[in-house]
């Protein structure tokens, strides 16, 4: 299993009135095998007030909601109406699970925070809405298979390395006649073994 961390925020306001919410998000993203397009990325994202605010925000219910590469948002509560923020330093957090088939280094992670259930006037908390979310990239574990749309990406020869916590195809060399030669790795691509490089 290949994994991958990285963090999109360690600090992001919201702009709305007060009292304003400090946002921090972060993620981990693993791939199960590097010839399977599948991959699973956690998504953590953190609340908390400013320390003139440290007391307020119990009616404050805050909603985390995101998606993978524009597919179902999914959501998570970060603070219940009724849990009490309790000082600048105490923090909710909220963790939202994502997957999809994304055979590219990278995905596109999009997140909003809602709030309801206050006691207080104004939108104070809202982040992003469903129209205008946050937009971050998130780097992947490598993938190695075959993306020719048929599914299937068996593997011939085909040997992974981690390296800098990266999934890397590894060199591997053969002995003919007392001299080392490049092993050339195949991918079954539609039913047929084809080379890789």
């Amino acid at each position: 299993m290949a994994e991958t961390t990285g963090i999109f925020t360690d600090k992001i306001t919201s702009t709305a009135s007060s009292p304003h919410v400090n946002y921090s998000a972060a993620y981990t993203a693993t791939r199960n095998d590097p010839s399977d397009k599948a991959v699973r990325v956690v998504l953590t994202c953190i609340g908390w007030l400013p320390s003139s605010a440290s007391r307020l925000g119990s009616g404050i219910k805050l909603t985390v909601c995101a998606r993978l590469n524009g597919g179902e948002w999914q959501s998570a509560v970060m603070k219940s109406t009724s849990a009490v923020w309790n000082g600048s330093s105490a923090k909710h957090a909220a963790v939202i699970e994502l997957s999809g088939n994304v055979p590219s280094g990278s995905a596109k992670i999009e997140w909003y925070v809602t709030r309801s259930g206050s006691t207080y006037g104004g939108s104070a908390g809202i982040l992003g809405s469903a129209s205008r979310p946050k937009q971050y990239t998130a780097a992947l574990p490598a993938y190695g298979g075959n993306d020719d749309g048929s599914g299937s990406a068996d593997a011939k020869g085909c040997v992974y390395i981690r390296v800098g916590g990266v999934w890397k195809r590894a060199v591997s060399y053969i002995k003919i006649n007392g001299v080392w030669k490049k092993a050339v790795p195949y991918v079954k691509s539609g039913g047929v073994w084809k080379k890789t490089s």
